[in-house]
């Protein structure tokens, strides 16, 4: 008898420590499955930001073209070019503090490292976006002196303007082709560790 109660005591420590081990497997699971969505999240505000960074270049690579033509520089250009990128860069700003919340949320769990690196991945990128904001905003303090210039009559030096301008569109690409590259080395792990 007294083997009898020791065996069913010992399969009750077992049968214990089986459902411990399958519930401790299952918050592991339940961190994966959050930063999977969580980062399903960050994904799609890092998707705008690209198609934002891309549509900023164009404008950017535009307005140098017409400040080293003249023939359109105008205070009226200016302000309307200055203020068309300045909406564009409060939609950057705000996709990037949108992502960093959820990137935060993931490097916050416990466990689901592969998640953890793509996060640190992604705030890579991110970093590089706020750089972006801030070429821009020497974009804007410029534009906004030549408009002054402008609206007083002074007439604005174009071939320093349009050099200036030109640094700014290889700044901004410099560090454009820097996102992407982190973008596709977060694709690779993504594949690679199947989040």
């Amino acid at each position: 008898m007294r083997k009898l109660i020791k065996v069913i005591a010992l399969l009750m420590c077992l049968s214990l420590a089986v459902a411990f081990a399958l519930s401790a497997a299952g918050c592991g699971d339940s961190n994966q499955g959050k930063a999977q969505d969580l980062l399903n999240k960050a994904d799609a505000f890092m998707n705008q930001l690209d198609k934002s960074a891309d549509s900023l270049s164009s404008d950017l690579k535009s307005l140098s073209r017409s400040i080293k033509e003249g023939s359109s520089l105008t205070a009226s250009f200016l302000d309307q070019s200055s203020a068309s990128l300045r909406n564009q860069a409060s939609q950057v700003v705000d996709q990037v503090r949108q992502a960093r919340l959820e990137t935060e949320k993931v490097l916050a769990l416990k466990g689901a490292d592969d998640y953890k690196k793509y996060a640190s991945l992604q705030d890579e990128i991110l970093d590089n976006a706020v750089t972006l904001t801030k070429t821009l905003s020497d974009v804007f303090t410029q534009l906004s002196a030549v408009s002054t210039a402008l609206s007083s009559g002074q007439a604005p030096d174009t071939t320093g303007l349009s050099d200036t301008a030109l640094e700014w569109v290889d700044s901004f690409n410099q560090i454009k082709n820097k996102s992407r590259a982190l973008l596709q080395k977060a694709e690779k792990l993504k594949k690679q560790k199947d989040l």
